[in-house]
């Protein structure tokens, strides 16, 4: 009995003694608390908490009660007032350009590149003009130069990595060095001689590929941009003036960015090797004038050729890229405009030649669709296809069947939309099918009179006709089977393909008539024949409308709408043009017809609109 007493007062004096701990480390976190909420809000408001008393060891029930009293009760939080530290800080202006940070650094190191090139260049031709040093010591100056630059840039990075800090001017240095030495190579090939063509490109473009695969190394896009733009440009200044030689070198430093990078994220490259390049192989074209020669069409094509495929590579690190788009829209241009000094076969094969490439290059680009909306390049390259086709039908299709040949691109276009689903194939279809439209306007405008008509292609007038319905067919069927399209878009399509179809079709009728009566000895009769079967026709396809419109699920206000409309149009065209034109008989029945056609449609029309009612309505 007496040694478990004995355990029961050890017990409590080990647990009187766990407490005296709690309590002071208790303390101790109060007193650091106390001390960073001050240092935190500045000078103190509030006095800090005061230490509780250190208990001594106790019995146990003085341990049960002061483990009680121990246990504070919950006070009611009090507002804390606001201080310096908790008001909310007033926003920094924000700075001018010169005050952030490498701005300046940068805009001196650049200023800096673009004037020493210059300098250099001017140097280069003043040499050559003034005969210094002779031509030996003058490339050799140059190359000093170029070498020195590069070391230079490469001397001030390594001390900036040192030191911590990163600037522009190590990278306009260098940049200065590459386009200084290129500037050479095109000195060396076009204004000496010394290498031929093949060489000095080959030359050219190694040094090019050096400058810019130490750019992809330092991931600097202002070092390779300085280094394309400063030898593009200054290119024409050394080799006195803009030819073929100088415009294969900017294409091959074109191809030298390109597979530096790829312009996967830099843009100012893409800008920097397709703008300038294709200002000067267009320059190549005009100069070469009357005499057309091969090498801007080469260049023309290689440059396009190597924009297509850094759109695509910026495309998959970009899907929504715009400008690798615009630079091929670009480098596309000045290929369709370098085909124009040749002659008319020459030409038309090379935009033929261009219409497919383009379609091919768009059935590859599209096969695997980003998105609900089509990419930029798709778009690019569908309606460089389209603009082709139109060229090259307007440069080489005779005159008889050119409109022809335009319904016929219309056609091709519209089909491939209707077969691909696709909404950039059915913008292409949309803007050769306006091209073909406008052409094919001379054949209602040549059915006004009679003395037109006779003297118009009534065959070529029939045929275009058929192909055009055909058109309206196949424009209004690929609306419906492509996705995403707006129901706006799809009600417009359905109207506007109503009308072309109306208008061929009394093309079609009028052309009809002319022929029958070409063979009979009768064109007047034929004319006039045609006009007023056009006008049955179109009371005809009036009445259809009106009742296919009230046993239509589905469009049904537009049908009405549009067989309304029909009806009304019959009855202008009635008055206002076959009662004029039209004589004899024939304007008697297509009164009379005109007439029963209403009155039957309209009854017609009363009963079908009683049958749609449902039953019991009144």
């Amino acid at each position: 009995m007496d040694t478990q007493l004995q355990d029961v007062r050890r017990l409590e004096a080990e647990f009187a003694d766990a407490m005296t701990r709690m309590y002071a480390v208790g303390n101790s976190l109060a007193r650091l608390r106390a001390s960073i909420e001050l240092e935190g809000t500045g000078p103190a408001t509030t006095a800090p908490p005061t230490p509780q008393p250190t208990p001594t060891p106790a019995s146990a029930p003085e341990a049960q009660s002061a483990l009680a009293a121990a246990a504070p009760a919950p006070a009611a939080p009090t507002p804390a007032k606001p201080t310096p530290a908790t008001q909310p800080a007033a926003t920094a202006p924000t700075p001018s350009w010169w005050q952030r940070e490498g701005a300046v650094t940068r805009a001196l190191a650049v200023a800096g590149a673009v004037v020493t090139l210059i300098g250099v260049a001017m140097l280069l031709a003043l040499a050559m003009q003034q005969d210094w040093f002779g031509p030996g010591l003058r490339v050799g100056l140059g190359v000093v130069l170029a070498l020195g630059l590069v070391g230079a840039g490469h001397v001030v990075r390594r001390r900036e990595r040192a030191a911590g800090r990163f600037s522009a001017a190590p990278v306009a240095l260098t940049a200065t060095g590459y386009a200084a030495g290129y500037l050479d190579v095109v000195a060396v090939t076009t204004v000496y001689g010394w290498l031929p063509a093949t060489a000095g490109l080959a030359v050219g473009g190694l040094v090019a590929v050096t400058g810019l695969l130490l750019a992809r190394r330092w991931e600097s896009q202002l070092l390779a941009v300085l280094t394309v733009l400063g030898a593009t440009l200054l290119a024409p200044g050394v080799a006195n003036g803009v030819g073929d030689e100088v415009a294969l070198f900017a294409v091959v430093l074109s191809g030298a960015a390109l597979l530096a990078r790829g312009d996967r994220g830099w843009p100012l490259l893409a800008i920097a090797r397709t703008g300038p390049t294709s200002l000067l192989v267009a320059a190549a074209t005009v100069v070469n004038g009357s005499t057309p020669s091969p090498i801007p069409v080469v260049a023309a094509v290689a440059l396009t050729l190597l924009a297509v495929a850094g759109a695509v590579s910026a495309g998959r690190h970009t899907p929504t890229d715009l400008t690798g788009s615009a630079m091929t829209a670009l480098a596309s241009g000045v290929l369709l405009a370098s085909l124009a000094p040749y002659g008319e076969r020459t030409r038309t094969t090379g935009l033929a030649l261009t219409a497919v490439g383009f379609a091919v290059a768009f059935a590859v680009t599209a096969r695997r669709p980003v998105g609900p909306v089509p990419t930029p390049l798709a778009l690019v390259l569908g309606s460089v296809s389209g603009v082709s086709a139109v060229l090259a039908v307007t440069s080489g299709a005779p005159d008889r069947w050119l409109t022809t040949a335009l319904i016929g691109v219309a056609l091709g276009y519209a089909a491939a939309a209707v077969t691909t689903r696709s909404r950039v194939t059915l913008v292409v279809a949309a803007g050769t099918g306006v091209v073909a439209a406008l052409a094919y306007l001379v054949h209602p405008g040549a059915y006004i009179s009679l003395g037109t008509a006779a003297e118009h292609d009534a065959g070529v007038a029939l045929l275009d006709s058929l192909l055009a319905a055909g058109v309206a067919a196949l424009g209004a069927w690929g609306v419906d089977v492509v996705r995403g399209l707006p129901s706006g878009v799809r009600r417009s399509t359905r109207v506007a393909a109503l009308i072309a179809g109306l208008g061929t079709s009394a093309v079609a009728v009028v052309s009809t008539g002319l022929l029958i009566g070409g063979v009979l000895d009768a064109t007047a009769m034929g004319f006039v024949a045609g006009h007023a079967l056009a006008t049955v026709l179109w009371m005809l396809v009036s009445a259809w409308l009106l009742l296919h419109g009230l046993r239509a699920s589905r469009h049904r206000e537009l049908t009405l709408r549009l067989g309304l409309g029909l009806a009304a149009v019959s009855v202008a065209k009635l008055f206002l043009f076959d009662l004029a034109t039209l004589d004899g008989l024939w304007r008697v029945a297509a009164f009379i017809v005109t007439g029963l056609l209403l009155l039957a449609s309209g009854t017609a029309y009363a009963k079908a609109l009683d049958r749609s009612r449902p039953t019991g309505a009144a």
